[in-house]
C-alpha cells in the first residue's frame, strides 16, 4: 500500500513517494538514521524526531530533500542499511524519467557542443571537488592530531601545575618548621641577652664595691689612711678588709668566667638565629618562585585550553564543510549521469509571476535583504533561454545584470543588445543596440542612468535609452590598450570601470571626466568585478581570491583563496554589496553565487552546476533588487536566474 505526505491540495508522485517511506520507517530506523544526523543537526531538533513523518518534514523543511535533490535522502538510508527504501528511491527516478519522457533520443537532438561543455564541466567540478575532498579530509587529520598533541601537552601541563603545587606545600611546611624554630631561638636569644645582663650588672657592683673598699684604704690621695688606733684594733680591722677583698675578687672572677660562658652561649644562639632567619627567607623566596612558576604554568594550560577549544571548532567546521562537499559532489555526479543519458533539459523560458519581480510598490519590501541561508533551489525561478536577437526573451551569453526601480536590464552579448524587462516578465521597451560588438559590462546609476561598455568604449544612456554621451578609458604609452570588464556606480555618482589589461580601477565622473586609478600591477592581476560599500571601500574579484582596498585606513584586505569549498573561489567575477555589507560574488567556474559577510565570514552558497532550478551554468554577474530578489546573470545556461 502506498502512502503520501500531502503537499498543499494534490498528491503527487513525489508525495507518494515520501509518505511511504514515512510509513515504513520503524522506530529502529529512526534511531539508526539519529545516529547519522548526530554531528549534522543539534540534540534538540533530533529530540523532535519521533516518527518517520517527523523525519520527513524535517528534511524538506531543511531543503535536503526535494524532487530534484534526493541524492541526500539516498545516501541516508543507504548508510542506514535500509535498501528496500533505497530501490523506492531508486524506482521513483527511473519512473519520473519515463514519466517526464527523458530518454536518450532527447540527447540526440539536443545541442552536441552545448552537451560536450557541460560534461566537460561537470567532470572537472567532480574532480575539483574530489580533490577538495582529499583536502579537507587531510586536513582534517592534521588537526586531529595537533589537537592530540595540544591535548597531551595539556595533561602535562596539568601534572606539572599539580607538582608544583605539591612542591610549594613542602617548601611552605618547611618554611613554618623553620619560622616556629627560629621563633623558639628568638626567644632563647632574649633570655641569654637578659642573663648577661644580670651577669653584667651584678659583676660591676661587685666591682664598684671593691672600688670602694680600695679607696676607703688609700684614702682621697692614694695613701693609705692612717688612724689613731690600738695595736689591736689595727691588726683585727686590716685581717677583716683583706678577706673582704679576697671574697669579693673570687666573687668578681667566678662573675667573669659566668659572664663568658653566657656570652658565648649567646653567640651560638645569634648564629643559629642567623641561620635559621636565612633558611626561612630562602623558603619564602622558593615559594614566591614556585608560585611564580606555576603562574606561568596556569597562563600555559588557559593558552592551551584555547588552542584545544579553537581546534575542535576547527574540526567541527572542517566536518561540516566535509559532509556540505560530499553532498555537493553526490549532486555533481548526479547531474552528470543525466546529463550524459539525456542531454540538458528543463531549458525553456517562462514569463515570471507579478508578485515575484521588483515592482517598487511595497514601501514595506523595498530595501529588503533576504535571509541567504534560508533560501532554498525550489524557490528559484529563470528568465529566458538560448536564442537569436529576434526573438525578444531569449539570450546568447548574458554577462551582466542590473536593477533598477521595477526594471531589468540584463546585457546579451552575442545578441549584441541589452534588454530591459518588466515586472511581468516582458520587454519595456525596444533593446538597445550595441552596434557590431556586444555589451560586456553594466551599471545603472541613481537616475536611472545606464552606464554600458563593450570593453574598449564606455557610454551613457538616459533613463528613457537614448544614448547620451561616450567617453573613452585613459592610458599612455607605456599601457596596454584599456579592456575593461566591470562597472560599478558608488552613492556619489563615480564610475568605476575595471581595466583588466592594466591590472587596475579606473575612475569617473559622470560626464566622462577622469578622477583617479586604484591598483597597478603591484597590487591587481587581471581583475575582472568591482563593487563600492557605503564607506566607500572598493572590492576587486581577481583570479581566486577578493581584495578590499579600505578608504580610511589606506590599507588591503585579501579574501579566500583557490578551491571549491567555503571562502573559496575558482575565476570570481561579477560582486553586488547588498544594504547589510554581504558581499554576494558570481564564482565562476565553481557554478554558484557566494554570499559573504562584512567580515569576510562564508554566510551561505547558492546554486550549483545545472540547469534545473537553483542551478547555474559559468555565472558572470549577480545583483539584488529592492525586494532582495538575488539575479543572476547565467551565462552557460543562456537566462536570468532568480533566488528568492
Amino acid at each position: 500500500m502506498a502512502y503520501a505526505v500531502l503537499e498543499g491540495n494534490h498528491i503527487s508522485p513525489f508525495s507518494v513517494l515520501l509518505g511511504t517511506i514515512s510509513r515504513e520507517l520503524s522506530r529502529e530506523h529512526i534511531r539508526r538514521i539519529k545516529i547519522v544526523l548526530r554531528g549534522h543537526v543539534n540534540k534538540d531538533n533530533l529530540g523532535k524526531l519521533r516518527g518517520g513523518s517527523d523525519l520527513v518534514h524535517f528534511l524538506q523543511d531543511r531543503g535536503l530533500v526535494t524532487e530534484k535533490k534526493l541524492s541526500f535522502f539516498r545516501k541516508l538510508l543507504r548508510d542506514c542499511e535500509l535498501f528496500s527504501l533505497v530501490e523506492l528511491v531508486d524506482e521513483y527516478k527511473q519512473t519520473m524519467q519515463v514519466m517526464n519522457g527523458e530518454t536518450k533520443n532527447k540527447k540526440q537532438g539536443g545541442n552536441t557542443a552545448m552537451i560536450t561543455r557541460r560534461i566537460s564541466d561537470l567532470e572537472r567540478m567532480s574532480k575539483r571537488q574530489r580533490d577538495e575532498l582529499s583536502n579537507l579530509a587531510n586536513r582534517g587529520n592534521v588537526l586531529k592530531k595537533v589537537l592530540e598533541e595540544k591535548e597531551t601537552l595539556l595533561e602535562k601541563q596539568k601534572e606539572t601545575m599539580i607538582i608544583g603545587q605539591e612542591a610549594i606545600d613542602i617548601i611552605t611546611n618547611r618554611k613554618e618548621q623553620a619560622e616556629q624554630e627560629r621563633d623558639t631561638t628568638e626567644e632563647k636569644e632574649q633570655e641569654q641577652e637578659a642573663m648577661c645582663d644580670a651577669q653584667e650588672k651584678e659583676l660591676k657592683e661587685i666591682q664598684g664595691l671593691l672600688g670602694i673598699k680600695d679607696k676607703n684604704y688609700k684614702g682621697n690621695n692614694g695613701k693609705p689612711v692612717e688612724k689613731r688606733k690600738t695595736v689591736l684594733e689595727s691588726v683585727f680591722s686590716k685581717q677583716s678588709n683583706e678577706r673582704a677583698t679576697e671574697e669579693l675578687h673570687r666573687r668578681e672572677d667566678e662573675k667573669r668566667e659566668t659572664l663568658h660562658k653566657l656570652m658565648k652561649a649567646m653567640n651560638e644562639v645569634r648564629e643559629k638565629l642567623v641561620r635559621e632567619r636565612s633558611l626561612v627567607r630562602e623558603c619564602k623566596e622558593a615559594v614566591l618562585r614556585k608560585t611564580n612558576e606555576l603562574v606561568s604554568v596556569d597562563q600555559l594550560i588557559l593558552e592551551t585550553k584555547e588552542s584545544v577549544r579553537t581546534l575542535k571548532q576547527e574540526i567541527r567546521k572542517n566536518e561540516l564543510d566535509l559532509f556540505d562537499l560530499q553532498q555537493q559532489l553526490l549532486e555533481t555526479e548526479d547531474e552528470l549521469q543525466r546529463t550524459r543519458s539525456f542531454g540538458i533539459v528543463n531549458r525553456a523560458a517562462f514569463k515570471i509571476s507579478l508578485w515575484r519581480v521588483d515592482t517598487d510598490q511595497s514601501s514595506k519590501s523595498k530595501g529588503q535583504v533576504l535571509n541567504y541561508k534560508e533560501i532554498l533551489p525550489e524557490n528559484s525561478y529563470s528568465l529566458g533561454s538560448l536564442g537569436m536577437s529576434s526573438i525578444p526573451l531569449q539570450f546568447d551569453f548574458p554577462c551582466c545584470v542590473a536593477s533598477h526601480k521595477g526594471l531589468i536590464f540584463a546585457a546579451d552579448r552575442n545578441n549584441r543588445r541589452i534588454l530591459v524587462i518588466n515586472s511581468l516578465g516582458e520587454l519595456s521597451r525596444e533593446p538597445i543596440d550595441f552596434g557590431s560588438s556586444g555589451p560586456v559590462a553594466i551599471a545603472v546609476n541613481k537616475r536611472g542612468n545606464l552606464i554600458a561598455t563593450d570593453s574598449m568604449i564606455i557610454k551613457v544612456f538616459s533613463s528613457d535609452g537614448a544614448l547620451s554621451h561616450n567617453f573613452l578609458p585613459v592610458y599612455n604609452k607605456r599601457d596596454s590598450r584599456p579592456e575593461i570588464s566591470a562597472l560599478t556606480v558608488d552613492c556619489e555618482g563615480i564610475i568605476f570601470a575595471v581595466d583588466r589589461s592594466n591590472h587596475r580601477i579606473q575612475k569617473f565622473r559622470m560626464d566622462g571626466h577622469f578622477v583617479g586609478l586604484i591598483g597597478g600591477s603591484m597590487y591587481l592581476q587581471y581583475p575582472s568585478g568591482v563593487a563600492v560599500t557605503k564607506n566607500g571601500d572598493v572590492i576587486v574579484s581577481e583570479r581566486h581570491q577578493l581584495k578590499i582596498f579600505h578608504k580610511q585606513q589606506e590599507s588591503l584586505t585579501i579574501l579566500g583563496r583557490s578551491g571549491v569549498g567555503k571562502d573559496q573561489f575558482m575565476n570570481p567575477s561579477g560582486l553586488w554589496i547588498d544594504r547589510k555589507d554581504n558581499i554576494l560574488v558570481a564564482d565562476n567556474l565553481n557554478h554558484r553565487i557566494q554570499v559573504i559577510n562584512s567580515q569576510g565570514e562564508f554566510v551561505n552558497s547558492l546554486g550549483r552546476l545545472g540547469s534545473g532550478p537553483g542551478c547555474l551554468d559559468s555565472p558572470l554577474a549577480v545583483t539584488v533588487n529592492s525586494r532582495g530578489h538575488v539575479m543572476v546573470a547565467d551565462s552557460g545556461n543562456h537566462r536570468i536566474t532568480f533566488f528568492t
